[in-house]
């Protein structure tokens, strides 16, 4: 029974040995991966708070699917798309949420899609400041409203459909 014991627990640790590498492994990778989904800068934290004072829970928030993941989770507004945002047109949605972001639409387009999805502001994460700044502040009917760093909110006029 000794030996079977020995046996059986040396075979528990050498397990153990040589799987510990791989869990650690893989909660490396956990850390990593939620870290860019989760992570809101300071810049962030500054926008919630203007949102939180200026907006209603009823507000439509345009911006990018993780984006949208980060602020859901602190802000309790409505995100075109994100965790709180679910719907069997996710992939069409992040496309057209993100190219509006790229600035890849005419101003004829993007003014459509913003009153079709009818939406109140955009949020422009740092990843897309680039392209989306000057895109969206010469377009007639959308309004810089906040900055702070890398984080743009820009208002758009809701034009009423007939």
């Amino acid at each position: 029974i000794a030996r079977r014991s020995l046996a059986l627990n040396t075979l528990v640790v050498v397990l153990g040995c040589l799987t510990t590498p791989f869990y650690i492994a893989r909660a490396i990778d956990d850390v990593h991966g939620k870290e860019e989904i989760l992570y809101l800068s300071e810049n962030d934290h500054l926008a919630i708070g203007w949102l939180r004072e200026r907006t209603t829970p009823n507000t439509l928030i345009l911006s990018s699917y993780h984006q949208c993941n980060k602020l859901s989770a602190q802000l309790n507004r409505r995100f075109i798309l994100g965790h709180w945002g679910f719907s069997p047109n996710k992939p069409m949605l992040t496309r057209i949420c993100e190219g509006l972001l790229r600035a890849e639409y005419t101003p004829s387009t993007t003014k459509s899609l913003l009153t079709e999805y009818q939406v109140d502001l955009i949020y422009v994460p740092a990843e897309f400041e680039a392209a989306a700044i000057p895109y969206f502040e010469g377009m007639p009917g959308i309004h810089f409203v906040f900055r702070s760093g890398d984080v743009h909110i820009f208002s758009v006029e809701r034009v009423e459909r007939g």
